[in-house]
């Protein structure tokens, strides 16, 4: 709009020469009188156009004042118009350049009502001199003649299709700014743009969540900053950071500052603010753009990061810990396993040494245990067929002794379901679930139920396909108290447990991208459930892809 402003004035010096070379054309008698009538206009075109870049600032944002300055422009341009020569005037062209110029500020339908307002004036002032209406010094009358109804014509013809290319620009111009509000309103981070008097030009609503406004962020456009600061309660709570704000608005320069709100949960809320200046086409400083992030995340990672950097330097010293444990623990069973042999003594002796060696066997196996928790495990993930890996873990769990006279059911699924696994591992998980559920029911009475679902089922659906094993039995369960806490390291309601195993099969699932869940079945004991995603691909192209043969020991 300020370019247009300039433009205005340039016209004004045109305007000027061109009255001069007009006064050559003019009678002796009028020519006093015609200069002095046309330069008081273009005096006054002058003051307006001088008065409007003074208090630019104060309307620039007003469309209506903007429309009001371009009917004032075409009012006083219309006035040389007709008082130089109708559509023949040297002052047309300077009508069509401000024609040209306004399309940027008016809509498409304003663009061509103005080219039709103007066509009219234009005809109507041709006829005007044709039927020898015109000023006391007015130029030449007489009949229409062929040149003067071309110039007519081409002039329109002008006006028209510069309304529309016009129109079309502008219009592009004002879809990009109304998406430009629309991307910076949906922003989830704060918006706040001030101009040199601090009043408030842009307010987002993320800027409200952020503050903590009592109002709608738009209620304070053009409004003062300090009654925007007066209604966030987050400011209001730290004096201190409302203080430094105001002073780096104020400071014109670019700088950041962080202050403390609050999340709607209660929890504080770490907030940085980034002040920046937008310059002017003058090179001066014309607004400052203050953007507030909510820092909470970022916090939040970082501090992860740190656990993860501490719990990587533990892990290190649990391996080496195990390692030493393990060491003087192997020389002790030794030792006590060569006492024992050596002894003559029977009855409580031989106990005490059975019992060291039991114990010392199960100390063993909770390091071992600790030490594949712990350990970074390389994974060599391939496509494995879930179906097949679930039928060999049950052929393997139906052999072996201690099953006794349980139920083992099995329904196999007859299509493949494959999947993304390392599948040692993966036999890890199935084969720990279902010792788990042997060793947690009745050996005469006891029923384990693994059962293999889709989800979801409806495949014309855009979720992800999943694959569910759930590993049931009737045992005597787990309380709902501690099922959030039975994949904690150590943590066991099996008689002599490690506490180890059901951690192993979570870091497993989890290492495959995967769940596992505990429950109640409908048998009345534990239901453990594992989810994997389903290689869609292969799924898609079977039965032609080979899946990786799973490993049954």
């Amino acid at each position: 709009m300020k370019q247009y402003v300039f433009l205005r004035l340039l016209l004004v010096v045109v305007g000027f020469f061109l009255v001069t070379f007009y006064e050559a054309f003019l009678q002796p008698e009028s020519r006093e009188s015609t200069t002095a009538y046309l330069f008081s206009i273009l005096t006054a075109y002058g003051f307006v156009g001088i008065a409007s870049l003074l208090t630019f600032e104060h309307w620039a944002d007003s469309h209506e004042v903007c429309r009001v300055q371009v009917l004032v422009d075409f009012g006083l341009l219309a006035l040389l118009v007709w008082s130089t020569g109708g559509v023949v005037s040297f002052f047309v062209p300077l009508l069509f350049v401000t024609f040209v110029s306004a399309t940027a500020l008016v809509s498409s339908r304003g663009a061509l009502l103005l080219a039709s307002v103007t066509t009219l004036f234009l005809v109507g002032n041709t006829f005007l001199y044709a039927a020898e209406f015109t000023p006391p010094w007015g130029g030449d009358t007489g009949e229409l003649d062929s040149s003067t109804m071309a110039y007519l014509v081409m002039s329109v013809l002008a006006l028209y299709g510069l309304s529309v290319l016009g129109s079309r620009y502008s219009s592009g111009l004002r879809v990009v700014e109304h998406l430009q509000l629309e991307v910076i309103e949906n922003m989830a981070e704060g918006v706040l743009v001030t101009d040199r008097e601090n009043r408030v030009k842009l307010a987002n609503e993320g800027l409200r969540e952020l503050l903590e406004l009592s109002a709608p962020a738009e209620s304070f456009r053009e409004r003062n900053l300090a009654e925007l600061i007066k209604a966030s309660s987050a400011l209001t709570r730290d004096a201190g950071a409302a203080n430094r704000l105001v002073e780096a608005v104020l400071s014109e320069s670019r700088i950041e500052l962080g202050f403390t709100g609050v999340h709607a949960n209660g929890k504080p809320r770490p907030i940085e603010a980034t002040v920046s200046v937008i310059v002017g086409d003058d090179g001066a400083p014309r607004y400052r753009a203050v953007l507030f992030v909510d820092r909470t995340l970022q916090r939040e990672v970082e501090e992860k990061e740190r656990r993860i950097d501490k719990l990587e330097d533990l892990r290190e010293l649990a391996m080496g810990l195990a390692h030493e444990i393990r060491n003087p623990l192997a020389s002790i069973r030794g030792c006590v396993q060569e006492l024992a042999r050596l002894s003559q003594k029977g009855g409580a002796h031989a106990r005490l040494s059975e019992i060291v060696q039991r114990e010392s066997d199960r100390l063993d196996r909770i390091v071992e245990n600790f030490q594949q928790f712990a350990r970074s495990t390389p994974q060599s993930f391939d496509c494995v067929d879930f179906v097949e890996a679930v039928d060999r873990a049950v052929v393997l769990l139906e052999n072996r002794s201690d099953l006794e006279s349980r139920i083992l059911s099995w329904e196999r699924p007859s299509e493949d379901i494959p999947v993304m696994a390392d599948a040692e591992r993966l036999m890890q998980v199935l084969l720990n679930l279902g010792i788990n559920a042997i060793q947690a029911t009745d050996p005469t009475s006891g029923r384990i139920d693994f059962a293999v679902l889709l989800r979801p089922e409806n495949t014309g659906t855009n979720e992800p396909r999943t694959v569910e094993l759930l590993v049931s039995d009737n045992g005597n369960g787990i309380p709902d108290a501690d099922q959030k806490d039975v994949f904690q390291p150590f943590v066991t309601t099996k008689k002599g447990g490690s506490g180890l195993g059901l951690s192993i099969v979570e870091k497993i699932v989890q290492e495959h991208g995967g769940q596992i869940e505990v429950g109640t079945s409908d048998l009345g004991g534990a239901c453990f459930t594992v989810r994997l995603e389903v290689d869609e691909e292969v799924l898609e192209d079977e039965p032609e892809v080979e899946m990786a043969e799973i490993v049954g020991t």
